[in-house]
C-alpha cells in the first residue's frame, strides 16, 4: 500500500509549518526544500487551505501558514480527507465491473489491510509528526 506523492508531500507541507506555528513560510523555500516544483507544491497547497488547514497570503510578503487546529487532527483523517482508499476496482461501487465481485474474498482482505493501515495512521497527530523538532529543524531549515 502506497500514498501518492501529492498526500506525502501534504504531510512534508504541514510537518514544515507546524514547525514554524505562527510565522508565514514561503511557498518557494518549502518547494527547494522538498526538491518538488513550486506549481505541484502550490496544487498541494490549495488543497490544503480547501481543508481549513492552512492560512494563505498573497502578496510579496505572503506565504502559507498552519492553522493551529490542524496540529490536532489525526493523520487517518488527514489522508482519508485527500486520498482515495479504493484499493481495488471492487472498492468503486460506481465503476466496478469485475465480474467476480460476488463470490471474490480478495475485496474483504483488501479491507482488513486498508482498515489495519488507517487504524495505525488514527494514533498519530500532526504534532506527533514534529516530536523530534531539534532535528527536523536541521533538515527542514
Amino acid at each position: 500500500m502506497q500514498v501518492t506523492r501529492f498526500t506525502d508531500f501534504a504531510l512534508r507541507v504541514l510537518m514544515q509549518l507546524a514547525l514554524r506555528e505562527g510565522e508565514i513560510c514561503k511557498t518557494g523555500e518549502m518547494a527547494s526544500t522538498f526538491a518538488i516544483s513550486k506549481h505541484h507544491l502550490t496544487k498541494v497547497i490549495q488543497e490544503l487551505q480547501r481543508q481549513g488547514w492552512v492560512i494563505t497570503h498573497s502578496g510579496v510578503n505572503g506565504g502559507v501558514q498552519i492553522q493551529s487546529h490542524t496540529l490536532d487532527l489525526n493523520l487517518k483523517d488527514l489522508v482519508l480527507a485527500i486520498e482515495s482508499f479504493d484499493l481495488a476496482e471492487c472498492f468503486d461501487s460506481g465503476n466496478n465491473a469485475c465480474p467476480i465481485t460476488s463470490i471474490c474474498r480478495l475485496r474483504g482482505i483488501w479491507g482488513e489491510a486498508r482498515d489495519a493501515f488507517l487504524q495505525v495512521l488514527a494514533q498519530y497527530t500532526v504534532r506527533d509528526l514534529i516530536a523530534r523538532r531539534e532535528e527536523m529543524n536541521f533538515f527542514l531549515g
